[in-house]
């Protein structure tokens, strides 16, 4: 294992996430693309570029930034729209279910 994968996996254990499996650090582009076929995530196309399933959801929707609400921030963060509180309970909820997967 290389010595950026042992750093990277000790700091995710740290986070509470001890089952990360494969890591990847640093790796070269041919590399990943071997990856990303052995895994069946892309596929070459003509002359060369990966090209990727993406699924359904492709991006991050601009409306689902949360923050956690919490005493020490509250009165510190501009709530709104842009800015959504979500409780400490539920962080805790959706941060073990992370783990667990």
């Amino acid at each position: 294992m290389h010595e950026g994968e042992e750093r990277l996996r000790r700091e995710l254990e740290q986070l509470g996430i001890v089952n990360a499996g494969l890591l990847a650090w640093n790796h070269n582009t041919p590399s990943l693309y071997e990856q990303a076929i052995i895994r069946r995530e892309g596929d070459l196309a003509h002359l060369g570029p990966l090209v990727v399933r993406t699924g359904h959801h492709t991006a991050r929707a601009a409306n689902d930034k949360y923050i956690v609400d919490e005493p020490s921030s509250t009165k510190k963060i501009w709530w709104g729209k842009v800015n959504t509180p979500i409780s400490e309970e539920r962080f805790e909820s959706l941060y073990n279910r992370v783990v667990a997967y």
